[in-house]
């Protein structure tokens, strides 16, 4: 997570909220979502799959609601 702050605030601007903080749990609707600095973060098979999930759902701090 914090990789993906610093380099979606390089590329986007600077991060635009105090903290950001990723929860493992599970939805029952399926699937992973973020409420501004919250990520809510379902089962991701694998390290390099948990590391992709939690920089999209980070991006959304930046383009909310895409």
């Amino acid at each position: 997570m914090n990789d993906a702050i610093y380099y979606y605030s390089l590329w986007n601007g600077d991060y635009p909220y105090n903290h950001c903080t990723a929860v493992d749990g599970t939805i029952s609707a399926g699937g992973e979502w973020n409420i501004r600095t919250l990520l809510v973060i379902g089962a991701s098979g694998n390290a390099f799959m948990l590391d992709v999930v939690i920089t999209h759902e980070v991006g959304h701090n930046w383009f909310y609601g895409c």
